[in-house]
């Protein structure tokens, strides 16, 4: 991290968010889609999914060191909130009639959307995820064969000449 010198003295550079990311991070925990959230939060409504991606994208540079400071390391982020996600429940209701009467059962039930959203949020601001661009590998792949491995192929063709199959049907002749 670059540490100007002023008048002798070493001062660190902190970096803040700025008020229009922390009210874009706000309406995304609130659960706004990406686009709604960096519109309601002041972003150009021009390109508003650009903007966001810009945005996710600052935050992540300045995400580290923040969380860490406000004690949110990756092991508070597991333990105070991720872990608590993973068994995340919705009641689910289904009317149904029994013996004339119409009765309402009721059942809790894991809310996978959430899970999977507590969890993808979590790598984005820590910044999991591999892109696309870092992840081009060769554009050929070798392959290489074991020949111990291979089938006779010998016992292959004395079976086809035991079971001959009927012209143009590709079918054994039933028996009878």
């Amino acid at each position: 991290m670059y540490n100007p010198v002023v008048s002798g003295k070493k001062r660190k550079l902190k970096r803040h968010l700025t008020p229009r990311q922390r009210a874009f991070i706000r309406h995304l925990a609130s659960g706004k889609s990406q686009k709604k959230a960096a519109l309601d939060a002041g972003y150009s409504s021009a390109n508003p999914r650009q903007s966001a991606h810009q945005a996710l994208e600052q935050i992540r540079k300045t995400a580290p060191e923040l969380l860490a400071r406000h004690g949110l390391d990756d092991d508070a982020l597991i333990d105070k909130y991720l872990l608590p996600l993973m068994n995340a429940t919705e009641t689910k209701f289904f009317p149904y009639t029994k013996r004339g009467k119409r009765l309402l059962l009721r059942r809790d039930v894991a809310n996978w959307n959430v899970r999977r959203d507590g969890i993808d949020m979590a790598f984005k601001i820590r910044g999991l995820y591999v892109r696309e661009a870092e992840n081009k590998g060769p554009e050929f792949s070798v392959v290489i064969l074991n020949a111990a491995n291979r089938p006779d192929w010998s016992k292959m063709q004395r079976v086809q000449e035991v079971a001959p199959v009927l012209p143009g049907r590709g079918l054994l002749p039933r028996r009878a």
